[in-house]
């Protein structure tokens, strides 16, 4: 019991520190006023900021996508397009990856490639980091994407896998062609890099 109340405190923590760099990032991009987000964080104390905003409604998951592709420089992938390198996954532990909402993707030399849904959780990349000697790329979802991924990785549920549109959204294609070829992550993070700065120099272009 005493281990349970320990870790709900360190998410607690987790959270509020990745509610705090949202929160900056929100306010100096000139998105949400610091009484924006006083109101909504007080409405539910604890909780990671993004999905605070979501869910109320005050952001919209794309655009919050956006912003955290743009300022953090990191690429967006589906979770349900992601296919995990075998052995990979038992880098960390299911606990810290359903605690901290991230799974291990695949590794390559001195890199590990963790697919987050909160890519402000420096703590967590950093214990990362720490616990395996490898650094980290951060792949980004969603939330709810992640929890997908989570319970098809480890209590075997099968998701569904849909094309990936470079504007975050899965399609709805029914022809097989047109579904994407399950790829390593390593193989994808160049391509969806590229892409993502194309997106933003064409964006700051405009």
């Amino acid at each position: 019991m005493a281990d349970d109340q320990t870790n709900e405190v360190d998410r607690s923590a987790d959270a509020t520190r990745a509610s705090r760099r949202l929160a900056r990032l929100l306010v100096d991009s000139g998105i949400l006023t610091e009484e924006n987000i006083a109101e909504a964080q007080a409405e539910h104390p604890g909780e990671y900021l993004g999905d605070v905003l979501i869910r109320e409604g005050i952001l919209l998951q794309d655009y919050l996508n956006g912003l955290l592709i743009r300022i953090l420089r990191i690429p967006y992938l589906p979770a349900n397009c992601c296919n995990i390198e075998p052995g990979v996954r038992g880098l960390l532990s299911e606990t810290f990856c359903r605690e901290h909402r991230l799974m291990p993707v695949s590794k390559a030399r001195d890199f590990l490639t963790v697919i987050c849904a909160n890519p402000l959780d420096e703590e967590a990349l950093a214990d990362i980091e720490e616990k395996t000697g490898l650094r980290v790329r951060r792949l980004l979802c969603t939330s709810e994407q992640m929890e997908g991924l989570i319970d098809k990785e480890y209590s075997g549920t099968q998701e569904e896998h849909f094309p990936i549109e470079m504007g975050g959204q899965p399609s709805n294609v029914e022809s097989d062609e047109n579904q994407p070829q399950e790829k390593g992550a390593d193989a994808l993070v160049e391509t969806l890099e590229a892409a993502n700065d194309g997106e933003v120099e064409n964006r700051d272009a405009e």
